[in-house]
C-alpha cells in the first residue's frame, strides 16, 4: 500500500474514532478503579449534564484538557495549588476557580450556562454511573 492511501486510511480512521465519541480527552486518563493514582496529586472530574450534541471545551490553567460531550465526563489529575477551570462554549459559564489539594477529589458538572460542585464523592460517583469514559487522542 503506498504511503498517501495509508495516510488518507489513517486520517479517516481517526476521524471516525473521534467523531463516534461524544467526549475526547488530550491529557492521559488516570486509572479509573483507583480513587486517586498519586496521593501527591488532585484529581479532577468535569461530568458534562449537557444533552444534547455539541461538546463542550475545557481547560485547567490554559492547558486544553479535552472535550466533554453529550452526558460524558473529562478525568485527569494535576499538582495541587490554585487552578482555573475554563469552559468555551456558548452557554457553559465562566471559569471556576479551584484551590486542588493534595490526595483530593473535587467533582465539577457543567451544564448550559451553570457550573455546579458536587459537594460529596458519594454524589459525584453517583454522577459517573452509565457514562463512558473519554476516547483519548493526541493534541494537536
Amino acid at each position: 500500500m503506498n504511503k498517501g492511501v495509508r495516510s488518507s486510511m489513517c486520517g479517516v480512521v481517526m476521524l471516525l474514532a473521534v467523531t463516534g465519541c461524544s467526549t475526547i480527552q488530550y491529557v492521559r486518563l488516570p486509572d479509573q478503579s483507583k480513587r486517586i493514582e498519586n496521593a501527591e496529586q488532585s484529581r479532577i472530574y468535569l461530568v458534562s449534564a449537557w444533552n444534547d450534541p455539541y461538546r463542550v471545551w475545557i481547560e485547567d490553567n490554559g492547558r486544553r484538557v479535552g472535550a466533554a460531550g453529550k452526558m460524558g465526563y473529562l478525568c485527569w489529575e494535576r499538582e495541587p495549588g490554585r487552578t482555573t477551570i475554563t469552559p468555551f462554549q456558548f452557554g457553559a459559564g465562566g471559569p471556576v476557580h479551584l484551590y486542588a489539594r493534595k490526595g483530593e477529589v473535587y467533582y465539577l458538572v457543567v451544564t448550559r450556562g451553570i457550573w455546579a460542585f458536587t459537594l460529596s464523592e458519594s454524589a459525584g460517583q453517583a454522577c459517573l454511573k452509565g457514562r463512558k469514559p473519554p476516547a483519548i487522542v493526541s493534541p494537536k
